[in-house]
């Protein structure tokens, strides 16, 4: 073989060789690049999850915090209307006390609280303004005690003082403070649903009218 057909061998085997190191090369290359954006991916995609469970805990707790304020808003509400509602009746009780249909709410309670005690002598305590009237509804049954601290209303007692039942329209309304504040809540939730409506109903309107 002559010698430039050795070398021209020789620059084929190199030539050859050095192409399979190169495709080599750059399968490693493309492989490494492969594993790299996988890794990269899975990084990516264990932050953003991590990201989106902190914003979605944030958002829960923004809402329940939300939540919990409004919850409180509506029930301080309630109450500052209950107040009012029972600081304007017991203002109104002392004015109950001319009325003549007061005689027949005194008859009821009188009868209701003589009933209760049954074969027990019973004292009747009152205000000085409704002593004859209570006295006209017992008559012989029962002593009628007057007493300008007692509220609008009448006392039944036992003669020795161990019972007592309030039949004033003051302790009336205190036994209905729960009612009331039912009654209040309900009333409360409905004007709210009712408001809540008209408002939702003036954004459809305003949507549809908007060019």
């Amino acid at each position: 073989m002559a010698l430039d057909e050795l070398l021209s061998a020789l620059e084929r085997d190199a030539d050859a060789e050095e192409r399979g190191e190169l495709d080599a090369a750059r399968a490693e290359a493309a492989r490494i690049a492969a594993e790299s954006a996988a890794r990269v991916a899975r990084r990516r995609e264990e932050q953003l999850s991590q990201r989106e469970l902190a914003l979605r805990g944030a958002a829960d707790a923004a809402l329940a915090t939300s939540r919990r304020d409004a919850r409180r808003t509506v029930l301080a509400a309630r109450q500052r209307v209950l107040d009012r509602v029972l600081a304007a009746a017991h203002a109104a009780l002392d004015e109950l006390v001319d009325r003549r249909d007061l005689s027949d709410v005194l008859r009821r309670d009188i009868e209701e609280g003589l009933a209760v005690l049954g074969e027990t002598r019973a004292i009747v305590r009152c205000a000085p303004a409704l002593a004859d009237r209570a006295r006209a509804i017992v008559g012989a049954r029962a002593a009628v005690e007057t007493d300008p601290a007692v509220p609008v209303g009448v006392e039944i007692v036992s003669s020795d003082r161990a019972v007592r039942i309030d039949q004033t329209l003051a302790g009336r309304l205190a036994r209905m403070h729960d009612e009331l504040a039912i009654a209040i809540a309900a009333r409360l939730e409905r004007l709210h649903r009712v408001g809540a409506e008209s408002t939702e109903e003036a954004g459809e309107a305003a949507e549809r009218e908007a060019p």
